[in-house]
């Protein structure tokens, strides 16, 4: 959150915290209004996505789906490869025109 390196002994959320918030069973939703954030490295680091969505009925905020990506030891993550396959799946699900828009570009 502040862009700086932390040591893998510090934790933003405590594991508890988490595992107290997940509720067996659900399954990755990713239609409707999704808001997303992401984490990107290529190297020495994890890439990941999240997706996340308000449900009315619950009147709370829901994990709709996410992906990690960790470089095997001295590679690099090809971002297009993985992270912009993730985004156009998504999308395309979402909006099969913006799909056929974003591929028209290329």
């Amino acid at each position: 959150h502040q862009n700086e390196w932390v040591s893998s002994e510090n934790r933003f959320i405590d594991p508890g915290t988490y595992d107290a918030c997940v509720e067996p069973g659900l399954r990755p939703d990713p239609r409707g209004t999704l808001f997303m954030g992401c984490d990107a490295s290529v190297r020495r680091d994890s890439t990941a996505i999240v997706a996340v969505k308000y449900d009315e009925s619950t009147d709370r905020l829901i994990l709709a789906d996410h992906k990690i990506w960790t470089p095997a030891a001295g590679q690099s993550i090809n971002l297009e490869a993985t992270l912009e396959v993730y985004l156009r799946r998504i999308y395309s699900a979402q909006c099969p025109s913006l799909q056929r828009l974003l591929c028209a570009g290329r």
